[in-house]
């Protein structure tokens, strides 16, 4: 079968030669990693570097995408193995956190902790190749997705003040910060935002991609976040 044929129900809605020569880096492999990574797959991302120090855990894996069976394996080497049967996409695993080793210019931050994320910043911020970085963070029923380029100097000012404390940014219990069907949802919103990107570079136009977004599943409100 042609990659015509595979990709042919959105060729016209996404420009697929730009998308399959992206490369997209995603940090952390868990609930929002392991879904965003199989929609990217199957939407035709040419290549992922995946990021995960971590193994399966049996108490997170309802919110994760892989098998019963792979509880245990380390979490790169699981999503890749689910990614070979899921999407034609290249792909890159490194067992460890996220050090910028790789040069993609798109770069998607699935963890869950604001230390991590603080972590990944300092990296981040200084990498000029970088064109978009995402991160996506996910309560109960509240997804925060925000998109920034960092090397625009407003959107550095306005996201690392979004970098509070794990105290701050975790006020629920453990048994109450994550359901299925929300990672899901982030993981259709950060393709969408990929989409988008690649058909801005194309010149096919596009909307902008908005800073930030908050999307309340519980009252299914969804609310644009500015730069203060």
């Amino acid at each position: 079968m042609s990659d015509n044929n595979l990709f042919l129900r959105q060729q016209a809605a996404v420009d697929m030669d730009a998308l399959q020569a992206l490369s997209v880096g995603l940090i952390g492999c868990g609930s929002i990693g392991s879904s965003a990574a199989l929609y990217l797959g199957k939407m035709g991302v040419g290549q992922l570097s995946l990021y995960d120090p971590d193994s399966i855990e049996e108490h997170n894996w309802s919110n994760q995408l892989f098998f019963r069976n792979q509880i245990g394996q380390p979490k790169v080497d699981a999503l890749r193995q689910n990614l070979a049967q899921f999407s034609e996409s290249k792909v890159i695993t490194i067992c460890d956190a996220y050090d910028g080793r790789t040069s993609d210019p798109l770069l998607i931050s699935g963890v869950d902790s604001m230390k991590s994320r603080k972590e990944i910043w300092k990296v981040v911020r200084d990498k000029p190749n970088i064109g978009l970085y995402i991160d996506a963070r996910m309560g109960l029923e509240v997804l925060t997705i925000y998109a920034l380029n960092p090397c625009i100097k407003a959107d550095r000012v306005a996201y690392t003040a979004t970098l509070t404390s794990d105290e701050a940014a975790h006020s629920d219990p453990c048994t109450a910060r994550s359901i299925a069907y929300t990672p899901a949802v982030s993981a259709g919103i950060i393709a969408s935002y990929v989409k988008k990107l690649v058909n801005i570079h194309s010149g096919r136009g596009e909307n902008p991609i908005p800073f930030g977004i908050v999307f309340d599943l519980a009252t299914m409100t969804m609310m644009p976040l500015q730069h203060a």
